[in-house]
């Protein structure tokens, strides 16, 4: 009897773990749009299409206008 409910009790554990780490990812995954929006603009406007250009293989300075190269 005491073996049926330490099993019990386990697997209510562990399907709230589970359960927990959903909710969590789904939490995540849809408050990433609103916290895109919280990047900088230097970011979002010149880091990042220079680094997918040079990703890509092509040119970071002609991919992102006011990525610039200083002296």
């Amino acid at each position: 009897m005491d073996s049926e409910i330490n099993i019990v009790t386990k697997k209510n554990i562990n399907l709230r773990v589970i359960f927990v780490s959903a909710a969590l990812f789904i939490l995540l995954y849809f408050c990433a749009d609103s916290l895109w929006s919280l990047v900088g603009i230097d970011w979002k406007e010149t880091y990042y299409p220079a680094a997918r250009a040079v990703l890509d293989g092509a040119n970071p300075y002609l991919a992102a206008p006011t990525f610039r190269n200083l002296p």
